[in-house]
């Protein structure tokens, strides 16, 4: 039996986002009554989490956006008090969004190596 039938790192990173969410605070029942793991699992969260390619394709998006932020102020004139309120909101959706994103990659590849790490370093974020 392979790794993929037995689905191991499904369940590897089930196992991690139940004791996260359990340091955070939320006990298996609420998990369950919320219906995250089926979600997740519809989402296909937990094999993205557990894909080598994640953390790269997830730092990529961050890197678009944090230059879309600066392009959009750049090429959007200002000639009216609508087209300064435009690059206000997309420069900060761009900066936010790519934070986050960033934030995102670094948690997934630290998951990747050491669950304990980004356990520790998720909790120390909320």
């Amino acid at each position: 039996m392979n790794v993929e039938k037995l689905r191991l790192l499904t369940k590897a990173g089930t196992t991690v986002l139940l004791s996260a969410a359990e340091r955070a605070g939320l006990s298996l029942s609420v998990v369950e009554w919320l219906g995250l793991l089926y979600k997740a699992e519809e989402l296909e969260v937990l094999s993205a989490a557990t894909d080598h390619g994640t953390p790269g394709a997830l730092l990529g998006v961050a890197l678009l956006l944090l230059a879309a932020g600066p392009a959009v102020v750049y090429l959007v004139t200002e000639e009216y008090p609508w087209e300064v309120a435009v690059q206000a909101v997309v420069a900060l959706a761009c900066v936010v969004g790519g934070s986050a994103t960033f934030a995102m990659s670094s948690i997934v590849s630290k998951l990747q190596s050491s669950p304990a790490e980004a356990i520790r370093d998720a909790h120390c974020l909320a």
